[in-house]
């Protein structure tokens, strides 16, 4: 018997997601971690995807409205597989030096260069 081959689409709004995971170190030698009350910022996960990915809220049927956090929560669920194929495939990665601009922002590392010697 043949297995099911699963084939999962990643779409510009997941990787637009990943950049606003907020990570967290959870326990003292524990691992990080995706903030579970606050993944994207605030603890309104459907309202802070629809703020992130910029999508455009209802004004007057709270039907469409809950249609719109539907599909936000629907999103933040598929993040799981997303988060684990980035893991398997990291890319991305540059290896070498990163500068955070912000001391405060701990999305603001940035890449500054093989050739960096600091």
């Amino acid at each position: 018997m043949k297995k099911k081959i699963e084939i999962f689409n990643i779409f510009s709004d997941h990787v637009k997601l990943l950049t606003e995971m907020n990570v967290e170190w959870n326990g003292e030698l524990g691992a990080p971690a995706i903030s579970s009350k606050r993944p994207y910022g605030n603890s309104n996960i459907a309202g802070d995807i629809i703020r992130i990915l910029e999508w455009k809220e209802p004004t007057d049927e709270l039907a469409e409205y809950e249609d719109l956090e539907a599909k936000a929560i629907q999103i933040h669920l598929q993040m799981e597989t997303v988060l684990q194929i980035l893991l398997l495939n990291p890319f991305g990665i540059k290896v070498g030096p990163y500068k955070k601009r912000d001391e405060y922002d701990n999305k603001s590392w940035v890449f500054i260069g093989v050739g960096y010697k600091g």
